[in-house]
């Protein structure tokens, strides 16, 4: 099943191309960019957010770096490691790599529309403080979108989350959101592609905001994947680590091989008659997916 449609990557890449753009020189993100200064000035702020003019480009070419990172932290996530390295019949770590491998390509798929979520440290904002007086920053979670323009505006705004990653999902099906308007107006990303084209994209963001939301819920569970890794990687449930399994059919090698043939389109979904929580088996096809499908908005080798 294809989630993401030839029409929605293509307005995919030609946002990258406008707010991400791919430079091997350059490997420092948004956040060094921010602390660095120099490249920009405060145009406006408030008590949760800031509105940053770009006097230049390296912006851009510091999403892009942030970009590259997190569909190359996909990459070495989507695979599970060889059962050689732990017990065969351990799915744990194959589950929350799926996870991160999910988390990884929608982070990177934001940034290529220019959107962002970044967690800034106190030692983040004690320098922007320094150097923004009497703006004051407080160290948590931002949200960021980028307006292009003369001059470019990067604005940062504060987010409020009880957790993260629970976070983080709900912002990033707000972002779709965003992105369908911008789409079905004809605007931003989507200026240069035609209204049938556009319609296509439209609808392949409702599967991808499907995709994302939980399995067997008629409403948009978006945490769902994120209280899934809790329950596995804090919790100790869902039988997935050693002595207690869920039973002998899973193997992490039979795992891995069909991740590695979804991933290479050979095959849609976790082979028939394996015996697995339902929930984990949605998690580890999805992150496949999307990394098959969205992960080439990064140029890569082919995983072997």
């Amino acid at each position: 099943m294809a989630v993401v449609q030839p029409e929605l990557f293509a307005i995919a890449q030609e946002a990258r191309r406008r707010f991400a753009p791919s430079e091997t020189a350059v490997t420092a993100g948004i956040r060094e960019w921010l602390r660095a200064g120099g490249s920009y000035y405060v145009s406006s702020s408030t008590a949760n957010s800031i509105v940053f003019d770009a006097v230049d480009e390296s912006w851009a070419f510091s999403n892009g770096a942030d970009a590259d990172r997190f569909f190359w932290a996909a990459r070495e996530s989507v695979i599970p490691r060889s059962a050689s390295c732990y017990d065969a019949r351990s799915i744990a770590w194959a589950s929350v790599s799926a996870y991160y491998c999910s988390f990884y390509v929608v982070m990177g798929f934001l940034r290529a529309f220019g959107n962002g979520y970044i967690y800034l440290g106190a030692d983040d904002v004690a320098i922007l403080n320094a150097a923004l007086s009497p703006v004051r920053l407080e160290a948590g979670v931002y949200g960021m979108t980028v307006t292009l323009g003369a001059p470019t505006q990067v604005e940062l705004r504060k987010q409020r989350v009880r957790g993260v990653h629970e976070g983080f999902w709900r912002y990033a099906d707000n972002c779709l959101i965003t992105i369908a308007q911008d789409v079905s107006t004809g605007s931003g990303a989507a200026r240069p592609f035609a209204p049938i084209a556009r319609s296509a994209a439209l609808l392949s963001i409702e599967d991808l905001r499907k995709w994302l939301g939980e399995p067997g819920k008629l409403s948009r569970e978006v945490g769902w994947m994120s209280a899934l890794r809790n329950e596995i990687n804090y919790q100790f449930r869902r039988k997935a680590w050693p002595p207690t399994f869920q039973d002998g059919s899973v193997t992490v090698d039979r795992l891995r091989s069909d991740v590695q043939a979804i991933v290479r389109g050979t095959r849609s979904e976790i082979g028939r008659g394996l015996r697995i929580d339902p929930d984990i088996k949605a998690l580890v096809e999805r992150a496949s997916v999307l990394f098959r499908e969205l992960g080439p908005l990064t140029p890569m080798p082919a995983l072997s």
